[in-house]
């Protein structure tokens, strides 16, 4: 015999379970399944299930009796609660029999499943799975339904559960990795899907049981967010951020980021806002994150008015990368979270010598760029006008910022006097770990280019086996670098005019620091297409 105590009632997470005034089972906790249990039936066997302090049957929680002499396996579940009050909608509790244990595949490179529904406040289930395509595997499956030998394909598959139109979660059903191939198993839905409406129960979950009681837990399909405060009102220096009227993240301070955190994918969440230690909701934002994605949600605009614009505040989602996609460049992400900026596009004057994000609104992100690891010098500019409004040092090298992914926003004020005397506009940037956001230095010493400045063509661009450079001045050296920052080359033409091979460089971009012989330099990019 094979028995699994799938009662969510927190009031009897341990149990005794005994047979013909036998006790056969000690002390079985909540989702588990006692080991193969040998007993002689004798005419009507008789189950009884009782508190975890039993001495005896007297007070048994629920009893079953019947004949087992037609059968030499056997499978008994329990699931429901025990005593109405706190439980909504309230399901007595059951004992589950079957005359048979899933054990193996019928079909070889299959796995055989017994699907059983111990959810009480789930209603009526559909089961999906979204990863590979099966389609429908489960409809209308309420509260104690049960579908017997349904045969999948050893995979790893993920499952997402719905009511009617409401998602409750997705599920990695791994059947291939937790090595479940040609075996049979029990699994079972367990918890409830809103415990606080259920005296604080377990969460929803799902657990697969093999024949001689081996726990498989289905783990919940997760994504990972980010958390940036970059609101600069000075009304709310710390935040306190709720999930479903659950607080989960509490003092995340003006110019902070968390790490990434994972969270339940597949899900509807309502996310709020609040000043640190107060009920009073500033914000709120409906998310559902995908499986396996990774995300940034910034906290930008005001809490309040009487600001020179106003921005209430809000939470901007992104999906964003945790690393850099090439390993030895770093990722950039912008975002204009200024409230008094409406407009902002940056420009990298050293290297690229070319827009890095084009204009970008307030609460607005950009897509990634990816930079090879030097440093930047990079424009700060007001697309209203297009004024320089400050130029920064991005310093990759110095920031040991190789490989990372980072979040770089505007940050602050433009005019304090205006908006409360906050804090002023900068650039700042967020790495994907946890910890305080990192101003960029102005840059000093800058010499504008002029346009008694020596011009230089580079042509053809992209190039395929060749390049040419001409200039107004003598090219003293030239120094050509690859995308994650390696020297390939150093030349020291001494003219005007040089032809360059390009046959044996990859396709990619490349980046041309030039010396000039009236001491000026240059910084220009190259493409190589094959």
């Amino acid at each position: 015999m094979q028995f699994i105590h799938n009662s969510s009632d927190p009031s009897i997470e341990v149990i005794d379970v005994w047979i013909d005034g036998v006790k056969v089972v000690d002390n079985l906790n909540f989702r588990n399944a006692a080991s193969a249990i040998d007993f002689s039936p004798s005419g009507a066997t008789v189950l009884y299930v009782c508190d975890s302090a039993s001495t005896d049957t007297t007070n048994s929680l629920i009893q079953w009796s019947d004949s087992t002499a037609d059968s030499s396996r056997h499978q008994f579940i329990l699931q429901g609660l025990q005593q109405p009050g706190g439980f909504s909608p309230f399901q007595p509790l059951e004992l589950l029999y079957f005359n048979s244990v899933p054990d193996s595949a019928a079909i070889s490179g299959n796995t055989d499943v017994r699907w059983i529904n111990g959810i009480t406040d789930g209603g009526m289930l559909s089961v999906e799975e979204i990863k590979l395509g099966f389609g429908t595997m489960l409809q209308g499956f309420g509260y104690g339904d049960v579908a017997l030998n349904e045969a999948y394909t050893t995979s790893n598959y993920r499952i997402e559960l719905s009511n009617n139109t409401t998602q409750i979660g997705q599920f990695e059903f791994d059947l291939s990795a937790q090595d479940l191939e040609d075996r049979g198993i029990t699994v079972v839905f367990s918890g409830f899907r809103q415990p606080q409406n259920n005296s604080n129960g377990a969460t929803l979950q799902l657990i697969g049981f093999e024949a001689d009681g081996t726990r498989h837990v289905f783990n919940r399909s997760m994504a990972r967010v980010q958390w940036i405060h970059n609101s600069p009102d000075p009304a709310i220096p710390s935040l306190d951020i709720y999930r479903n009227g659950e607080e989960v993240l509490s003092d995340l301070n003006f110019r902070a980021a968390t790490g990434y955190t994972a969270v339940p994918a597949g899900v509807n969440w309502n996310i709020e806002v609040k000043e640190e230690g107060s009920s009073a909701t500033l914000a709120t934002r409906e998310l559902q994150l995908e499986a396996d994605q990774s995300y940034v949600a910034i906290i930008a605009g005001n809490a309040e008015s009487g600001f020179s614009v106003e921005r209430p505040l809000s939470i901007e989602v992104r999906s964003s990368r945790r690393s850099a996609q090439l390993g030895a460049a770093t990722d950039v992400l912008f975002f204009n979270g200024s409230p008094d900026f409406a407009n902002a596009r940056l420009f990298e004057r050293s290297a690229l010598n070319d827009f890095l994000f084009g204009a970008t609104t307030f609460g607005s992100f950009s897509g990634y760029s990816a930079l090879p690891f030097i440093d930047y010098r990079i424009d700060l500019i007001d697309e209203v006008d297009n004024s320089l409004f400050a130029t920064y040092d991005l310093i990759l090298k110095q920031f040991n910022l190789e490989g990372e992914a980072i979040t770089l926003m505007t940050s602050g004020y433009r005019d304090t006097a205006s908006n409360k005397n906050g804090p002023p506009v900068g650039l700042w940037f967020a790495r994907s770990t946890s910890g305080l956001m990192i101003e960029l230095p102005q840059a000093v010493g800058i010499q504008e280019r002029t346009a008694a400045s020596p011009e230089l063509l580079i042509f053809p661009q992209p190039a395929n086996d060749g390049v040419t450079l001409r200039c107004e001045e003598r090219i003293k050296e030239l120094v050509l670098y690859d995308a994650v920052g390696t020297m390939v080359r150093r030349l020291q033409p001494n003219r005007m005019e040089l032809s360059l091979s390009t046959n044996e460089l990859a396709s990619g971009m490349y980046l041309l620091h030039i010396q000039l012989s009236n001491g000026a330099s240059l910084q220009r990019k190259l493409q190589v297409q094959h």
